[in-house]
């Protein structure tokens, strides 16, 4: 998926390959006070970047 949002990926990339995880928040909102995530959505992130991290590491 192709997104506007590089935060240190962008410096990054230049280096090594690059991703993002990306969860749902509540009504799209992202980075602002509004912003709300559920707790099943952020545990599910925090799987697949351990998965992921697994992967690489063998």
């Amino acid at each position: 998926m192709v997104s506007g949002a590089f935060h240190d990926a962008i410096h990054l990339a230049r280096h090594c390959p690059t991703g993002l995880i990306f969860i749902p928040c509540q009504a799209g909102i992202s980075h602002h006070p509004a912003e709300c995530i559920q707790p099943g959505d952020a545990a599910a992130g925090a799987r697949l970047l351990a998965e992921s991290l697994l992967r690489l590491a063998q």
